[in-house]
């Protein structure tokens, strides 16, 4: 542990260096006033940062070898950390450490008073948290997120001494953690799939919840995030080997899809599952080589994003429903009709679009490729959302969109039957990124309860609360074995309608029912739009309307269950 004197040592020592321009009595000044906190990672660095309790700053950051007592390798002392100032303090890291700085350094947030150091723990995922008790009640800091965003590997202390500070804060609303191993292996897992799961949370975690509240309001992921997972091999699960994909099955995809809910931005997580396991496997399932050696590369670089337009204003999860229709025309056909909600297909590159081409069967539908920019094919409306904020939603026309042949995807008038045999997959991911946010949810929440205080104990203490959490967790989990079964049963070949109906419908009704639950225990916090459990309650809403109405999935399970 640092006291606030070795701070003094060190922003001493940092000043006769001339890396700052600060007088050493202000110095001194405030680090007799410094609250201090520090990481102590396996290799025995240690980070310390001090704070002013009068002028509400960062006073000294330092990095330690314990053996060499104060010795300063990063620095900002004596003022607030503008931009540039956590960029000095990323290429000092860098330059004296063989690893990269994994964030930046954050002015500590807003409330004022004496603060108690309350409570220490370590986070599910490693992050480190300070428990602080002030005038104005019980906060809980996520260090990641406010003064310290950089941590050691491996298994980390944390130590603090406290004193008489004025300690800005404001609850997190995605506290960034280090990924963890997979917690709820099963026997349908793999090494590779495993592997698949860590290197899928590490990435949301760090290229995706730091940056999606500004997507959130720009309505939209972008673009270059989805290419950054195409460089990754990350939209290439279900793609066959031969086209440069990996060539696995639903399982993937439910861990893929798990995966993707660590975000805790359901927007995030149907931008990317549209491609790859909604739209994605129509191509893959009917496409011609022509077809797959044209588009496939783009589809898996992350250049050529899919959508999948079947949904109308009239037809749902009716699909023979639909009164989009196609026409003979020469050596093509010609489209008109309207699709809706379909997401990706403002900002994205190509819809595969679902028409009648024959009126006198009512399942006699054929699937055609239409990029955007094709003549009469437009985006009418951009849809404004209660949750997947930062997912494109499109209302589109086809007013008289001709197509060439082979632009048809499938064979014509099959295209109900070739739309059907995606159905499970895309009910399950969707399920799947529900179950990895609902878990995200009730962790966050755990983490909650058991800091907050509350009727002289901490509100974990209150067995109403602990038994409806405990009670979660055992739906969820059985929620995910059943996912993962039904699963199972795809990839080997069986009939599993019935049992992904029966996910489909018992796991967006629990996802949901955990996220008020969840939302309940975090209190009028949980209430705030800064708070990740609220925006997760709103994404989860659609879980029980898209892919398939519970209803609707209801009469699947039913009217496989008639005896005789």
């Amino acid at each position: 542990m640092i006291e606030a004197t070795e701070h003094l040592d060190a922003a001493t020592a940092l000043v006769d260096a001339q890396l700052v321009d600060q007088r050493i009595d202000d110095v001194q000044a405030a680090s007799a006033r410094v609250m201090n906190r520090d990481v102590v990672g396996d290799d025995g660095h240690l980070i310390g940062v001090g704070l002013d309790s009068d002028e509400e700053r960062v006073v000294g950051v330092t990095e330690v070898d314990p053996n060499l007592a104060a010795l300063p390798v990063l620095q900002t002392v004596g003022r607030e950390l503008a931009d540039d100032d956590a960029d000095v303090a990323a290429a000092l890291l860098a330059q004296e450490r063989d690893r990269p700085f994994g964030g930046a350094l954050a002015r500590p947030p807003e409330v004022r008073g004496r603060v108690q150091c309350d409570r220490l723990g370590i986070a599910h995922g490693g992050t480190p948290y300070v428990t602080l008790r002030s005038q104005m009640g019980t906060y809980r800091e996520n260090f990641p997120n406010r003064v310290l965003a950089w941590l050691c590997d491996g298994r980390r202390r944390l130590t603090t001494v406290w004193g008489d500070v004025s300690c800005r804060y404001a609850p997190a609303a995605h506290p960034v953690r280090r990924p963890t191993p997979m917690t709820h292996r099963n026997v349908y897992m793999t090494d590779e799939l495993e592997a698949i799961y860590d290197q899928t949370v590490d990435f949301v975690r760090s290229e995706v919840t730091p940056k999606a509240e500004q997507w959130e309001l720009d309505g939209k992921v972008p673009r270059e995030i989805l290419r950054q997972m195409g460089q990754l091999g990350m939209l290439g699960l279900r793609i066959p080997e031969a086209h440069g994909g990996l060539g696995l099955g639903m399982v993937a995809s439910a861990v893929f899809s798990e995966a993707l809910g660590a975000s805790t931005f359901g927007g995030f997580d149907v931008t990317v599952l549209v491609h790859t396991d909604m739209a994605g496997p129509h191509l893959v399932n009917s496409g011609s080589p022509e077809q797959l050696e044209r588009w496939m590369p783009g589809v898996l670089a992350g250049e050529t994003i899919l959508s999948i337009g079947v949904s109308e204003p009239d037809a749902g999860s009716d699909v023979a429903g639909i009164r989009t229709s196609a026409v003979r025309d020469g050596d093509g056909w010609r489209i008109n009709g309207t699709k809706t909600y379909i997401t990706n297909a403002v900002y994205g590159d190509m819809t595969i679009v679902a028409a009648k081409t024959d009126p006198d069967n009512r399942y006699g539908i054929t699937m055609f490729l239409v990029p955007a920019g094709t003549e009469g094919f437009t985006v009418a409306k951009k849809l404004d959302k209660h949750g997947w904020r930062c997912s494109d939603t499109a209302e589109l026309v086809l007013d008289d969109v001709w197509v060439a042949d082979d632009q048809v995807l499938g064979t014509p008038h099959r295209g109900f039957y070739e739309t059907m045999r995606n159905f499970q997959n895309e009910r399950m991911v969707l399920i799947g990124m529900g179950v990895g946010a609902a878990q995200e949810a009730i962790d966050q929440t755990l983490e909650h309860a058991q800091s907050r205080p509350a009727f002289g104990g901490r509100l974990y203490d209150l067995g109403s609360l602990r038994q409806r959490l405990a009670m979660r967790q055992a739906q969820l989990d059985a929620v995910r074995a059943a996912m993962y079964h039904a699963a199972w049963l795809g990839d080997e070949g069986e009939d599993n309608v019935k049992e992904m109906s029966g996910v489909k419908a018992f796991g967006a009704e629990t996802v949901n029912q955990i996220m008020y639950d969840c939302v309940q225990f975090h209190g009028g916090m949980g209430y705030m739009r800064e708070t990740a459990v609220e925006r997760m309650a709103r994404d989860a809403r659609i879980l029980p309307i898209g892919g398939g109405a519970t209803e609707v999935m209801l009469e699947e399970v039913a009217k496989r269950s008639i005896i005789g």
